[in-house]
């Protein structure tokens, strides 16, 4: 009978496969390998099925010299040999034919030789597979984490959020219907101590449209949670875990499109598209897009609303049930993707760009006392970011670089004179501030937001089970306000342009011992933060306040692997939390103004985890046990002020 073999894609490279070293102060013990005497030549290997589609997860070998390589996602595999030489060379993949023949490799540095695998026409007996799948990388590392592919849920109408709820030590709350703003927690830190990544870039950085309550899943690939300890290459000031969304970066065409309908109204729309071409396929283009709307309207029991007798000249209320209105929800995001791998001096670049929209009615406050009947905002982002992705010849070094800019602009409507009720009745309101409350003669402010980064992570490996991780990023924001309700003279210094820099420094050293069961991660991270914001007291501004800040972070996470089945991990960080743009600036926050305070101070935490695990022998059970301690100090929080 026929077979053939449909896996996932997957990526295996020798960072993910080799061990790492528990302190600097071993490597002077270990010796390196000298040079052949013979020039080497960079032979690479592209393993290709009948249709000329590359074949990963291939293994390569070159039996006299015992040269082994392992091919990626688009069947390409790089093995070092000497000039002038002839090798038998093996190439075995599940359910492929395996190829055994003779190369010559040439007098010349670099040189490239295409394999083309026929298909298994008969039966195959047990094979065992070597290597890991992004899920095993994940959760096999001394950082505690949790893993979401999502494979065989992206075609289900499931918000993200209730998808990550359910995993262990995840609490996440939600204010209200679609759109609406969330609380996350991960074993007991929650909040801005938690942070969003896509891609491994802060969400904050892309734009409106990547926000984690409205992001379609249709475009995810897989979801990984750390809980506490955090890895050094993810730049991160988080108090007490990282969320990590990665888009789907298939190397295959593909075209899907989806589209949900629920409870009041709401409709989610989501295509995303796929397409290589050139020689070799080298060069690829993709297009994402998804929408969310809602109107929001379900029910509120026990809340305000007329009582039969109610008049305009005299409003008397009475507890009762009224449907929500003025808090529709309407999200859109576009995005392109632009892409060429294999080329001599990178192994990829890719360069994104996205445009998104979020237009949305607040119905109240952060507590749903009063209603309001017309505020709303309409929030416009541009994001655009260049990759660029290199590993060196002999694969020690890889190196990853990021750079992007941010144009954000929000306005917010706040201008009505009128007291509305859960059922819709309102009495007209005296001039002065709107249904908010918030400033003289209403509000309608727009803020707007420009932000430039760059992202690096250095991963070197000075011996096969010692690896450092540098990682770097830079972030640099604009923000400047202006508020055409307020008088000319109340906006003095609203104007002015105000800055925040964050520059942040992650070291970690990663090592094996005892036939790699033994995994130990040191790291150190280093925080700077420098700001320039307007005072503002009493409701009137002041001057431009400069303040600025160094902070220092370490921790060591320890991987034991007991036996076959039983696992132990245990990790100690000392981390910082850093105060952001929505704090230092102010903003909007569920429909309350948030004012600027330019003398906040960074959040410390003391993270302690520790946790044991079984797995049964097939792998498809795990158990997990697990202890976690928080101390948490110089916490942050939004506090009432007195409204005019």
């Amino acid at each position: 009978m026929r077979s053939k073999y449909k896996g996932k894609v997957q990526k295996i490279n020798l960072i993910q496969t080799l061990g790492y070293a528990l302190s600097l102060s071993v490597f002077a013990h270990f010796s390196f390998a000298t040079n052949s005497t013979l020039e080497q030549c960079r032979v690479e290997f592209t393993i290709v099925d009948e249709n000329r589609e590359g074949i990963a997860g291939a293994l390569v070998e070159i039996k006299e010299v015992n040269q082994k390589a392992i091919s990626d996602d688009g069947g390409r595999a790089i093995i070092l040999l000497d000039q002038n030489s002839t090798y038998t060379l093996h190439v075995h993949s599940l359910g492929f034919e395996t190829v055994l023949k003779a190369i010559k490799i040439p007098g010349r540095k670099e040189f490239q030789l295409q394999v083309e695998l026929s298909e298994s026409t008969t039966e195959l007996s047990e094979v065992v597979v070597q290597g890991q799948t992004e899920e095993e990388r994940v959760l096999q590392q001394p950082y505690k984490a949790e893993f979401i592919s999502m494979e065989d849920i992206r075609s289900q109408p499931v918000e993200v959020v209730n998808i990550i709820n359910q995993m262990p030590g995840m609490r996440i709350r939600q204010n209200g219907g679609a759109g609406s703003d969330v609380d996350i927690s991960i074993n007991g830190i929650g909040g801005k101590g938690v942070k969003i990544f896509i891609d491994e870039i802060p969400v904050y950085l892309l734009g409106a449209g990547y926000s984690i309550n409205n992001l379609s899943q249709g475009i995810i690939e897989n979801i990984e949670i750390y809980k506490g300890t955090i890895p050094v290459t993810f730049g991160s000031d988080a108090l007490g875990g990282v969320i990590n969304i990665t888009t789907r970066q298939k190397n295959s065409d593909y075209l899907d499109v989806s589209y949900s309908y629920g409870s009041w109204n709401t409709h989610q729309s989501t295509l995303s598209a796929n397409k290589r071409f050139g020689k070799d396929r080298k060069f690829s283009i993709g297009i994402e897009g998804f929408q969310t709307y809602s109107d929001n309207d379900y029910w509120m029991d026990d809340v305000l609303v007329w009582d039969e007798s109610a008049t305009p000249q005299l409003p008397t209320t009475e507890r009762g049930r009224a449907r929500r209105f003025n808090d529709a929800f309407d999200s859109k995001l576009g995005r392109i993707n632009l892409g060429v791998r294999d080329l001599s001096w990178a192994d990829e670049i890719v360069l994104f760009s996205s445009l998104s929209r979020v237009n949305r009615e607040w119905q109240h406050d952060i507590i749903p006392n009063n209603p309001w009947g017309e505020p709303s905002s309409e929030e416009d982002s541009w994001s655009s970011a260049l990759t660029w992705r290199n590993t060196s010849n002999d694969g020690r070094l890889s190196l990853n670089i990021t750079g992007g800019y941010l144009e954000n602009k929000l306005d917010f409507l706040d201008t009505a004179r009128r007291t509305y009720y859960w059922d819709g009745n309102f009495i007209p309101k005296p001039a002065g501030a709107g249904e908010s409350g918030n400033y003289d003669n209403g509000t309608s402010p727009r803020t707007e937001l420009n932000s430039f980064f760059v992202r690096s992570s250095l991963i070197y490996s000075i011996h096969p089970k010692h690896y450092v991780n540098l990682t770097t990023l830079f972030t640099q924001d604009r923000f400047k306000i202006t508020n055409s309700a307020l008088p000319v003279e109340r906006q003095e210094g609203l104007g002015e342009p105000q800055e925040l820099l964050k520059n942040y420094i992650g070291l970690s050293v990663e090592s094996s011992f005892m036939q790699d069961r033994i995994t130990n991660i040191i790291s150190a991270k280093h925080y700077y933060q420098e700001s320039d914001v307007v005072e503002f007291n009493a409701f009137e501004t002041g001057d431009l306040i400069e303040n600025s800040s160094n902070s220092i972070g370490y921790g060591d996470v320890i991987r034991y692997r007991i036996s076959q089945n039983f696992t132990s991990n245990i990790g100690y960080e000392y981390t910082i939390r850093q105060p952001d743009q929505e704090e230092l600036f102010g903003g909007i926050a569920d429909g309350r103004i948030v004012i600027p305070n330019p003398y906040l101070e960074p959040e410390l935490s003391n993270n302690f985890n520790a946790s044991l695990e079984w797995k049964n022998q097939q792998g498809n059970l795990r158990l997990v046990s697990g202890y976690f301690y928080r101390n948490t100090e110089d916490k942050l929080f939004l506090r009432d002020v007195p409204r005019s």
